[in-house]
């Protein structure tokens, strides 16, 4: 198998701004801040993070791709059981007739009637930037 210089430079690239992107994040300064002390523009730095996100969206793909998985389920979802609930047992935001998820301290909720293919549409973006 040959060996591709240009992906192997990209690879080297984006540990390095995986690394950047963490210290960023962990330093608990702005991305501003943070760049101007490092050298280098809040530009590059969100320029980027848009290759890392692109890079991770392709290698999930291109494993799903491999692994020729058809789930009826996304990934990221689960199987739930639906229970009547006797009224007085509901917080107070949420009635008999509507759905509610909560996901990354994110809730939804709609009407029962909401389409459930645009509720799985919300939830994974919530769940996955890509």
């Amino acid at each position: 198998m040959a060996v591709n210089v240009r992906d192997m430079t990209l690879s080297v690239r984006l540990n390095v701004w995986a690394e950047r992107l963490r210290e960023q994040r962990e330093s608990g300064m702005t991305i501003r801040g943070w760049c101007k002390g490092k050298g280098f523009t809040d530009k590059t730095f969100h320029h980027w993070k848009r290759k890392l996100r692109e890079a991770a969206c392709e290698e999930i793909a291109r494993s799903q791709r491999e692994a020729k998985q058809v789930n009826l389920i996304p990934i990221g979802f689960t199987e739930i059981q639906v229970m009547e609930p006797k009224q007085q047992e509901l917080p107070s935001l949420i009635r008999i007739g509507q759905i509610s998820a909560e996901i990354n301290g994110i809730r939804i909720t709609a009407d029962s009637e909401y389409p459930p293919d645009r509720m799985a549409v919300l939830l994974q973006r919530l769940i996955r930037p890509c």
